[in-house]
């Protein structure tokens, strides 16, 4: 079990920016837009600028965990301006 609390990412401390395990689990969800963000926001959060933060290497190893999933196989879309499309 990761104590992802122990980790930082880009965001440490931000009460605006849901911590690594919530994007973690939105990544299943069964609504492709929030995976989509979920995907965006874990990108910001881990590779911000190109930088890597601790939560890196667990969190890619939790993503990889997850490719088995059946609710991984939905298809990426972007908006124009290259973020991902909002829910609702």
């Amino acid at each position: 079990m990761t104590d992802w609390s122990a980790l930082d990412h880009a965001y440490t401390g931000d009460p605006g920016m849901p911590e690594t395990p919530q994007i973690l689990v939105a990544l299943l969800d069964e609504d492709p837009a929030v995976q989509n963000r979920a995907l965006y926001d874990l990108h910001d959060l881990v590779h911000h600028q190109g930088g890597l933060y601790s939560a890196a290497a667990p969190a890619a190893t939790a993503v990889v965990a997850m490719l088995q999933d059946p609710r991984t196989r939905t298809r990426s879309r972007r908006e124009p301006d290259g973020t991902p499309p909002r829910s609702g």
